[in-house]
């Protein structure tokens, strides 16, 4: 899978990768997922709502740009708002430029 990984300079001038908007979503998605105990794909699926096929594409980076309302499900089955969701370094480092 080829990403377009983005980089800045960090304080130290030191060039720094960041992630694309897809691996922002996917590492806030494990995060929230560990903090709250659920270990595998199919138990998120069915706490969402959402088809474990589209879960499995959105980790596995086949899904670009996740729809809004697929997102909203995911965060509601972790039991977060949207905003909670969104609220974290990677997404605001993904979403920095748009």
């Amino acid at each position: 899978m080829a990403t377009n990984t983005k980089t800045k300079i960090n304080k130290g001038g030191v060039l720094q990768g960041l992630l694309t908007k897809d691996e922002a979503l996917i590492t806030r998605l494990r995060a929230l997922c560990k903090e709250r105990n659920i270990q595998n794909m199919n138990q998120l699926a069915m706490r969402a709502g959402v088809y474990h096929s589209t879960l499995g594409n959105i980790f596995k980076g086949k899904t670009k740009n996740a729809g809004w309302k697929t997102v909203d499900y995911l965060a509601q089955g972790l039991g977060v708002s949207l905003s909670e969701f969104f609220d974290c370094p990677e997404i605001r480092e993904a979403y920095d430029d748009d």
